[in-house]
């Protein structure tokens, strides 16, 4: 479990990491909503991947709302094998 702050919220999330594989679980708030007014889902979501960076945000009707950034990561991604999808009320990234 690890947590960090971002517009004066705390956001907590969770990682796993086997040595080969990486999985970062980040919740997305409840009382968030996607642009169209519907539950937030994969349609609503930007998720951008550089070989050093991530960053997940949503787009909702007040615009664009970051919920992660992490603008230098302890290692490098693979954004070619990097999937993201939404489980529930969280997006997941692996």
């Amino acid at each position: 479990m690890f947590e960090w702050s971002h517009c004066h919220r705390i956001w907590s999330g969770q990682f796993r990491d086997d040595g080969a594989e990486v999985e970062v679980r980040i919740p997305i708030p409840v009382d968030m909503e996607g642009s169209d007014g519907a539950a937030v889902s994969a349609r609503h979501m930007q998720v951008d991947t550089q070989d050093t960076t991530l960053s997940i945000a949503v787009q909702t009707s007040q615009g664009v709302q970051l919920l992660f950034s992490a603008p230098r990561l302890y290692g490098r991604v693979k954004t070619s094998e990097t999937i993201w999808y939404t489980f529930g009320s969280a997006i997941i990234l692996s």
